[in-house]
């Protein structure tokens, strides 16, 4: 009982804001209309092209065919990917420092190889 007169009393208050609500005058603002607007509104307009001068599609679109391939490639490089659970890495000093004298000359033969 005390939830439906909760309820009813909930109804008559909101009925009375938003009766209240629908007296308040808004003025009529035209924000186009004023002067410093006008100019700037009839550069925005000017700088459009016509509709007649839009492309209709771009030319340079995959076909769905091509997309599905491409999907399907990446699906099963990525269901392919197995993590190894120990990885490759020298286990003596020796061959950590061989191997970073090695990465440094594939390096260096990439940097001679550059044209600038």
């Amino acid at each position: 009982m005390a939830n439906r007169k909760f309820s009813l009393g909930f109804t008559f208050i909101a009925a009375a804001i938003l009766s209240a609500c629908s007296t308040i005058k808004m003025p009529n603002i035209d924000v186009p209309g004023v002067p410093e607007f006008k100019a700037a509104a009839a550069k925005l307009v000017d700088g459009y092209p016509e509709v007649s001068q839009a492309p209709i599609r771009p030319d340079d679109l995959r076909s769905a065919k091509e997309w599905d391939t491409a999907a399907r490639t990446l699906l099963s490089e990525r269901n392919g990917f197995v993590v190894p659970e120990k990885g490759n890495m020298p286990e003596t000093k020796a061959e950590v420092d061989r191997e970073i004298e090695a990465l440094k000359a594939e390096v260096r033969s990439y940097k001679l190889d550059d044209p600038q």
